[in-house]
């Protein structure tokens, strides 16, 4: 109960200071468990190429905390299932999450609106039991690194981009005190 209350914190502030709004939030009718998405915001950007552009959502579901990351490359690619999604911080920590389910790309797969649909992508579901390594605003993600079936791919984060993820966390937390 107490992650519930901490994540509709969190959610709650990060509507009001950051415009990441709730895009459903209902009960389910045979669990009686909550069921939280936000809102997706963006990441990464590359311009106008459609290419490592990277978006993100949190979910809560039956008190687990999900981080969804839609990855649209320029190249048909596959994630398998248990494969690591890692994000290396400003200080060189290293934050290691791992995929849920096995996604291969496909066209419009990473993207939430019309940019970008033509695009292949994929999206990932990460799963985790702490959000709060994103905690320090002062300490931003600089890298991500995605392990594909063939190989890994760097994707630099630019640095009005980098907080997005702190500075919720760190709101968060602020709240839950």
């Amino acid at each position: 109960m107490k992650k519930i209350v901490l994540f509709l914190c969190f959610v709650a502030f990060a509507t009001i200071c950051y415009s990441q709004g709730i895009s459903k939030s209902q009960t389910d009718d045979f669990t009686g468990k909550k069921v939280v998405y936000t809102t997706w915001d963006q990441l990464n950007s590359s311009g106008l190429s459609c290419k490592n552009v990277l978006l993100f959502r949190f979910r809560l579901e039956n008190e687990n905390q999900y981080f969804h990351l839609n990855w649209v490359s320029d190249k048909i690619v596959s994630v398998s299932e248990g494969e690591s999604v890692m994000f290396k911080l400003k200080d060189g920590t290293l934050v290691k999450f791992n995929n849920t389910s096995s996604v291969i790309a496909s066209k419009g797969g990473g993207s939430t609106n019309v940019t970008c649909k033509d695009s292949y992508g994929v999206s990932l579901v990460l799963k985790t039991d702490d959000l709060s390594v994103f905690a320090n605003e002062s300490n931003p993600i600089v890298k991500v690194r995605i392990y594909t079936t063939d190989g890994y791919v760097d994707i630099d984060i630019k640095d009005k981009n980098a907080t997005k993820l702190s500075t919720r966390k760190e709101a968060q937390h602020e709240n839950s005190s």
